[in-house]
Order: structure tokens, then C-alpha cells, then sequence
């Protein structure tokens, strides 16, 4: 009884996924942009959807994307075609909105990078418009959890590494018990060293961190 309940929760928790989209937050920090994602996985055994990761657009531009995961590839590429490195972000944001799918559809974009390699900037894309974020957002169905949550936690001038362990402790406010370190896509963008996806054992050390963190505090 017990398996084939854990089965069912599973199914219906890769489905939602599918469907509606999965939680995703983008944090500015004073050193560059923190992407994180829920990836919809129950195991660390499970090939995660495609749709559910970090994706890089380019050398200095990365995005996530929340909404059905039939139609984040095909955005996802489009914005490949499309991103000029020698263009500012906000051009390459309304060029996403105007010229795109996206505009038609229920897929929301955060984007981070470096624009015209001067400053990571942090936008977020979607049938609304799109806008340049300067602190915090979150998208996906825990999206006002996560908002609130960071809205009562971040604090101007974060570190990179502050900007992490905020990451990961927004994702698992919102996500509960689904919060594990392989069911979480993480990466950040720096003037300096560009991107970096951080691997599940990254996440592992980061989690003991914040746990001898609480516990000195």
C-alpha cells in the first residue's frame, strides 16, 4: 500500500510539472544573478524533463522557464536564434516579447546575464510584458510563497553566496518535502567567471553549510 501510494504521489507530482509548470526564482545580487528551478523529480534515479532545468542561451546569458513543458523548447530555441551578445538585455528581452511566441503563450522566462559586459542583469519575460528585476522574483505555481518569502528575507547588496543559500532556502519554503538536492536546478552568472550550474553535490555542500550556519546562530 505504502509503494503504490509513493507511486501515485509520483505520478501526479510529474504531471502537475508538466502541466502547470514547476517553481523558479531569479535573486539579483551585487556580484551577478542566481537562477534556481524545481525540477520535478522523486528520485534521484529520474531523467528529468528537459524543460525543467537551467538553460544557456549563450556564453553570458542563461534563462529557466515555467509553464507547459510542450512549449518551453521550442521558446527556449527561438531565444537561442534570436540573442545577439554585442545587444543590451533589455533589447534582447523585448525582442523575446514583440517577435516571439511568448507572447501568445503560457511560458514566463527569467533571463540573466551579462549585458554589453558590463552588469548581470536579471529580466523576467512572459504574456504580460516584460520587465528588468533589481532585486528578487519568483514564477511558477509557488510563486506568491516564494515572493513573500523573499520578500521578507533579501536585503540589498547580497553576496553571491549569500544570493545562493537564499535560493535554496526560498525553493524549500515553497517546495516542503519535495525539496532535495537533486529535484533543484541551480546556477549563477558573474561579470567574471560567466556561468556555472552548480551539480547536486554542490547543493549538498551548500545545505550543510546553512545547517552550521543555523545552528552558530
Amino acid at each position: 500500500m505504502f509503494t503504490m501510494a509513493v507511486k501515485e504521489f509520483a505520478v501526479g507530482y510529474k504531471e502537475l510539472i508538466h502541466s502547470c509548470g514547476t517553481n523558479a526564482i531569479g535573486i539579483q545580487t551585487s556580484e551577478g544573478v542566481i537562477l534556481a528551478i524545481e525540477k520535478g523529480l522523486t528520485y534521484v534515479v529520474d531523467i528529468p524533463s528537459k524543460s525543467n532545468e537551467v538553460w544557456k542561451i549563450g556564453k553570458p546569458q542563461m534563462c529557466v522557464a515555467s509553464g507547459p513543458c510542450n512549449e518551453i523548447p521550442e521558446m527556449v530555441n527561438y531565444a537561442r536564434s534570436k540573442y545577439d551578445q554585442t545587444e543590451s538585455n533589455r533589447l534582447f528581452a523585448r525582442t523575446l516579447y514583440v517577435n516571439s511566441l511568448i507572447s501568445r503563450s503560457n511560458v514566463c522566462l527569467l533571463l540573466a546575464g551579462l549585458s554589453l559586459g558590463i552588469k548581470c542583469e536579471l529580466w523576467c519575460v512572459n504574456i504580460q510584458g516584460m520587465r528588468r528585476i533589481s532585486t528578487y522574483t519568483a514564477i511558477g505555481p509557488g510563486q506568491r510563497q516564494n515572493n513573500m518569502f523573499l520578500h521578507a528575507k533579501y536585503k540589498p547588496g547580497l553576496t553571491i553566496e549569500e544570493g545562493l543559500d537564499l535560493a535554496l532556502l526560498a525553493m524549500q519554503h515553497t517546495m516542503k518535502k519535495k525539496f532535495k538536492s537533486y529535484n533543484i536546478g541551480l546556477a549563477q552568472i558573474t561579470k567574471n567567471d560567466l556561468i556555472y550550474v552548480h551539480s547536486y553535490v554542490d547543493i549538498e555542500r551548500f545545505l550543510e553549510r546553512l545547517k552550521t550556519n543555523v545552528k552558530n546562530s
